[in-house]
């Protein structure tokens, strides 16, 4: 006859793997739920920074200022992978950039793409003339419109589509010292006039 001291060790070591088993499958479960969790805050971290990189827009500060727009092309630019980089960090300005047109081609030039910080020996010139992807009934109607005298192609902003590099380029006329001197009053009524309606909108 067993003894109960026995029956009692017995049972015990037969709930024990049942205790274990119990334990393994909890945390089995947190770890799922727990990769889970860094799958999601990963993709949803690797979504905002592609979004951010999809928002860089380099605008031409001074082309509203200086001329009158006219009709606008979207033009691709080649560039080398450390421009690209510099770029899509934001680190460009094209508030002196023009374009011209040469051997049935069209260039940027006197846009400004700062140096990649992790370029070493292949870094690019930061002012290089930079070729521009139209079409070659886009090429001659700009050149043409050139060539006519007065105005100017210029580009209005360098941004990102599709992960692919964008200018918007323009036909622009420049503008006159009263031309300007006309914008700056319209700019000034403007902010005045916010101004006025921003009080009033407080004093409610």
């Amino acid at each position: 006859m067993k003894s109960s001291g026995a029956t009692s060790h017995t049972s015990c070591s037969r709930r024990a793997p049942r205790a274990i088993r119990r334990q393994v499958r909890k945390l089995s479960a947190l770890c799922r739920a727990a990769l889970f969790c860094g799958a999601v805050f990963y993709s949803r971290q690797m979504a905002k920074k592609d979004a951010k990189k999809a928002q860089v827009e380099i605008r031409n500060k001074k082309a509203a200022r200086d001329f009158f727009v006219g009709e606008t092309f979207e033009a691709g630019i080649a560039l080398t992978g450390t421009e690209i980089k510099s770029l899509r960090a934001g680190r460009a300005q094209i508030n002196d950039a023009f374009v011209r047109f040469d051997g049935g081609e069209a260039f940027m030039y006197q846009a400004h793409i700062s140096e990649y910080d992790f370029g070493n020996l292949n870094n690019h010139n930061p002012t290089r003339p930079r070729k521009l992807l139209l079409h070659k009934k886009e090429i001659l109607k700009l050149k043409a419109a050139t060539d006519s005298g007065g105005v100017a192609v210029i580009p209005l902003k360098i941004y990102m589509k599709k992960a692919l590099a964008k200018v918007l380029i323009a036909v622009c006329t420049g503008k006159k010292l009263y031309d300007k001197r006309e914008d700056i009053k319209k700019n000034e009524a403007m902010r005045e006039a916010r101004a006025a309606v921003s009080n009033f909108n407080r004093g409610k």
